[in-house]
Formats: structure tokens, C-alpha cells, sequence
């Protein structure tokens, strides 16, 4: 089945070695150092991900006995606390909307001078992104038994609000939490991979048009193309380029910039993104990542972001220790099919997955996610 191949310690290590990979690739040109002490990190963090995941498996959870569908009264309960989330977050939206008097694709059509970034109150749009994100993987994970009442409505507004709002990182968090949701129990085969290229390739594509919809012209990033002509980014449509800006970018500013800089030997930059937006005018550290941009249009730099600016290659090696054992807790926490269990680790999978372009898990949305998560399995035991 997916979920023995989707653990936290398998998908981290295929990313990851997927990144070094591409950067070895040289396509584009901010591409320079392939010497970086940088590197040791990830190759740590591999082994201390197999470690991590052979203690829980031998250890811990070993024996644990898994159910096969939820209850009726667990189905309920879920059905119930999601409603709950889905309708406190369309309030959270007619707030955001009326705030900041429309949303940005009809800015973009209508010609407003207003962009995705005067969208929503900055200090509810954690906490509104987290209802979104929980309320529909559970909706999700609950229509592989059942329908529920108005679910089509439902789901259709769910579905509609990232393209509403341009939001490129909504949209690739809602997919690949759902992604795991519906894949984890079915049984892998030649058709379920080739869908999922040809759907990889269409977010790819998707996912260009977007970018170049919100920047000032088609593909800014083509002048980063290296010269060589066989180079495949020269014959790609934008999204390519975009994807792989993303991807080698972000843990390539750290390998340029690692040990050029004093660590700042505090947890700002760690917690940073977890300090509501009202907040966070009383903290010096206004961008975790700062010392690390060497572009101020790739102004990220992978998970380990905070935890390099913080305490160094240690502390990068710690954040992959970090997610790892949240990651391979709740793995095997969502073998017993507790729906809340198997929330969670869509949230921490998710977060591994992402971990090559930002630290998506020390985020309010990914944090209160879990919670909501933990909540929910808690009122699901012996149900």
C-alpha cells in the first residue's frame, strides 16, 4: 500500500536527495557552490531519519492493530467538529473579503491596482488557512465512506477559494494533504502512478500561469537559465522554471551563505512564523531567513531556515530531527485509521514534503492544524 511507502523517513529522503540532485544539475546560473558544508546536514538528518523511524517500528508500534473504516458514531463526531471548523471559517472569509473589499482575481480582471498581497488580516489568516486545510481532508477522508448533507457545495467552495484568492501555497498544501488522504490504503499500481505524473505535470503548468499571472511579465526567472543549449528549461513552459527556481533556491542560498554569518543562538527565528501578526512588530527578527538571501527574489531558504540562523549546521541538524520524530510519531499514530491521527500526519507529511522550500511545520496553520487534529482523535477514542 501508499502508506508504507509515504513514511516520513522515505519521503524525506527522496526529496531531499531529489534537491541535492537537481543542484548538482547546474541549470540555472545562481547555482555556484557544490563544496558547501551545507550538504553534511541533510546526509545527517537521512541517518537520523532511519534511526528515528526503526525506533517506533521496533519499539513502540510495532503490533499496533489497525482498523478498517471509522464507526458510525466516529463518523459522526468527525462529520460534526468539521462543520464546526468549515462554517467558523467562512465567517474568518466574509471578514477577510469585506476587510480588504474584494479578493484578488477580481482585482486581476477588473484592473484594480490592489494585488494578492492587500488580501485578509494578517493575524486571522493563520488560523483561517488552518480551518481550510483541516475542515476539507476530513470532508475528504469521511466521502470514502459516505456522503454527507450539502457535500458538493461544500467541497465546491473549498475547491474555488485558492484560485479566488491566487494563492499558489493554499492550493499546493490543500492538494497534497489530500493526496495522502485518499491515497494512504489503496494499493499502488501502474495507473496510480501515471495519473499522478500527468496531475504533477498539470500543477506544474498551473502553477506557472499563476506565477506569471502575478508577476509583471511571463517567466521572470528565464534570465537564471544557464546558456547551455541543452539545457531543457529552454524548451519548457514556465512552470518548469518556476518549479526548479523553487526547489534548488531555497537550500542553495543556505549553501552560499552557511558559516558566512554569526549565529543568532536564540529561538526568534525558529518560532518566528508561530507569533501572531499583530505580535510580531516586538521582535527583532522581521525575516528568519535574512542572513541567508542571496537574491531578494528568492527570498527563502528551505526548512532549515530559522534552525541555520539560529544555532548553525546544528541547529539545521536538530530541525531534521525535530520533524522527523513529529512525523514518524504520527505516522504510526495513524496506523490505528484514527481519523484525527491520520489528519495529523497528512499535516507533518505535507511538511516534510514542503520542507525543501520553507519550514512549513513551525507555521500557526500547520501547528493549530495538528491541535484540531489531536482534539479530534482524542473525542474519537473508544468510540
Amino acid at each position: 500500500m501508499w502508506n508504507r511507502i509515504l513514511n516520513p523517513f522515505f519521503v524525506f529522503t527522496a526529496m531531499w536527495l531529489f534537491v541535492i540532485y537537481l543542484i548538482n544539475l547546474q541549470l540555472t546560473k545562481n547555482i555556484s557552490r557544490l563544496d558547501s558544508p551545507g550538504f553534511q546536514i541533510i546526509y545527517i538528518n537521512i541517518v537520523t531519519g532511519l534511526i528515528i523511524y526503526l525506533v517506533f517500528y521496533f519499539i513502540f508500534y510495532k503490533k499496533r492493530v489497525i482498523n478498517q473504516s471509522p464507526s458510525a458514531l466516529q463518523y459522526k463526531i468527525s462529520l460534526k467538529f468539521a462543520n464546526r471548523s468549515f462554517y467558523l471559517f467562512l465567517f474568518l472569509t466574509a471578514l477577510d473579503i469585506i476587510y480588504s473589499g474584494g479578493v484578488p482575481l477580481i482585482w486581476l480582471f477588473t484592473g484594480s491596482a490592489k494585488s494578492y498581497l492587500n488580501l485578509g488580516i494578517p493575524s486571522i489568516r493563520g488560523f483561517q488557512y488552518t480551518l481550510y486545510l483541516f475542515t476539507f481532508t476530513v470532508f475528504v477522508y469521511l466521502l470514502k465512506f459516505h456522503k454527507f448533507k450539502n457535500w458538493k457545495i461544500k467541497i465546491a467552495i473549498l475547491i474555488l477559494l485558492p484560485f479566488l484568492m491566487l494563492a499558489r501555497g493554499l492550493l499546493i498544501y490543500t492538494i497534497l494533504q489530500i493526496f495522502y488522504i485518499y491515497i494512504y490504503d489503496k494499493k499502488i499500481s501502474f495507473n496510480q502512478i501515471r495519473n499522478i505524473a500527468i496531475f504533477s505535470i498539470i500543477l506544474i503548468l498551473i502553477f506557472g500561469v499563476i506565477g506569471d499571472i502575478r508577476g509583471e511579465y511571463a517567466n521572470p526567472f528565464a534570465p537564471l537559465i544557464t546558456d547551455n543549449p541543452g539545457n531543457p528549461l529552454n524548451n519548457l513552459p514556465s512552470g518548469f522554471t518556476w518549479i526548479y527556481i523553487y526547489i534548488t533556491a531555497n537550500f542553495n542560498n543556505i549553501l552560499l551563505t552557511i558559516g558566512t554569518f554569526q549565529p543568532s543562538y536564540t529561538f526568534i527565528d525558529i518560532f518566528y512564523n508561530l507569533v501572531p501578526g499583530f505580535l510580531k512588530q516586538f521582535f527583532t527578527s522581521s525575516d528568519k531567513a535574512s542572513p541567508l538571501i542571496t537574491d531578494a527574489s528568492l527570498n527563502v531558504a528551505s526548512f532549515y531556515a530559522g534552525y541555520v540562523t539560529s544555532f548553525g549546521v546544528v541547529g539545521g541538524i536538530f530541525g531534521g530531527i525535530i520533524l522527523q520524530t513529529a512525523g514518524t510519531y504520527y505516522y504510526f499514530k495513524a496506523k490505528t485509521l484514527n481519523i484525527g491521527y491520520l489528519v495529523a500526519y497528512a499535516i507533518i507529511f505535507t511538511c516534510i514534503f514542503l520542507s525543501v522550500f520553507f519550514d512549513a511545520f513551525m507555521t500557526v496553520s500547520s501547528f493549530f492544524g495538528i491541535i484540531l487534529s489531536v482534539i479530534l482523535a482524542n473525542r474519537l477514542k473508544n468510540k
